[in-house]
């Protein structure tokens, strides 16, 4: 840990030997609070590490920035690089927490009293490291000045931001720091935000999102017109829709033939490799925010599981011109890789 030493040190104190311990007690305490860390480690003070992690002024975002950039490094270029985004609760018992306020909490499944944290992490093969995070504050944080204020927040930081906003934050940061990275994923809370996919393909980086089983998709471009009115009553339509059919594509995977599906090796795992069928078309969206029509490749997973078939579907805007079929379907499956950083 010595390589981070000058992130622990302001103009009158260092805190690096705190650092030391409290990093080592993550790692031999099998419950990872400060109490556990204390007894397991024996010559630690408590009061000493609960004030380094409360009060203490260290550069946590430059600990956070060296590790990515080290990260980002030593990661093989054999293989494509991912920035899976995802976001982790903790439950908590009071209301004195940064963030903490009932809100779903996917550690526990539900809607729990919980701190939650929007974050980033490299994937590559079989090797994976967080490198952002970004805390969730609820608008009945942000909206109250003086709850922010008493607890410690910077005034620049007390600003309402969605979890998308959040994931763009991480992505447009790892972006400008140099992090090397082939592609952002997300579940289906980022990936039915338009505008996100939108803007990680500005900054030059290919996305592969989860999408919810009742996105909308047209399997043929339409063009955006004004319908014509219908009967005699109601006001004349002046807004223009798109003059093709959708469909869902749950409803759409539902018309699929056997030989409209290929199997694909995805990796290995302990067992063996991790095979799945797959499906990919070329669809259109309507964007209504910006009044146009664009364009995605649908992948569509489907995996036998003990519970039954799962089903998942992703919006790319990887075409299968550039990338072979197999490619396209690892980048759907690094999110396990984020989720075992996590849990």
């Amino acid at each position: 840990m010595s390589d981070y030493e000058e992130y622990f040190k302001n103009r009158t104190k260092k805190f690096f030997d705190k650092a030391e311990k409290y990093t080592k007690g993550i790692f031999l305490s099998e419950r990872r609070n400060i109490e556990r860390i204390c007894e397991r480690q024996g010559d630690v003070d408590y009061y000493q590490i609960q004030h380094f992690i409360s009060d203490s002024r260290w550069d946590a975002r430059g600990v956070m920035d060296k590790a990515a950039l080290r990260t980002s490094r030593v990661l093989p270029e054999r293989e494509i690089t991912g920035l899976p985004i995802d976001e982790t609760g903790i439950e908590k018992k009071g209301e004195k927490s940064v963030g903490a306020g009932w809100q779903y909490c996917g550690n526990v499944g539900k809607t729990a009293n919980s701190q939650v944290t929007v974050v980033g992490s490299l994937s590559n093969g079989d090797f994976s490291s967080l490198v952002d995070a970004r805390l969730y504050l609820p608008k009945d944080w942000t909206e109250n000045k003086d709850r922010c204020e008493e607890a410690g927040i910077p005034e620049e930081e007390t600003g309402f931001k969605t979890k998308p906003e959040l994931a763009y934050e991480i992505i447009r940061h790892q972006h400008e720091l140099g992090v090397k990275f082939d592609f952002v994923g997300g579940d289906g809370l980022y990936g039915n935000d338009i505008e996100l996919a939108n803007k990680i393909e500005g900054l030059g980086y290919l996305y592969m999102m989860d999408i919810h089983k009742d996105q909308v998709v047209y399997l043929e471009e339409p063009d955006l017109k004004i319908p014509e009115k219908k009967g005699i009553r109601g006001r004349k339509p002046f807004l223009p829709k798109p003059d093709k059919e959708s469909i869902r594509v749950d409803n759409y995977q539902k018309h699929l033939s056997p030989d409209q599906w290929t199997e694909i090796k995805i990796r290995t795992t302990a067992k063996g490799y991790l095979k799945a069928k797959f499906h990919f078309v070329r669809v259109f969206i309507w964007n209504k925010a910006r009044g146009g029509i664009e364009k995605r490749l649908l992948v569509i997973r489907k995996h036998r599981t003990k519970k039954g078939v799962e089903l998942k579907y992703s919006f790319t805007n990887a075409s299968l011109e550039q990338y072979e079929k197999k490619a396209i379907a690892y980048m759907q499956a690094q999110r396990f890789f984020v989720e075992h950083c996590l849990y």
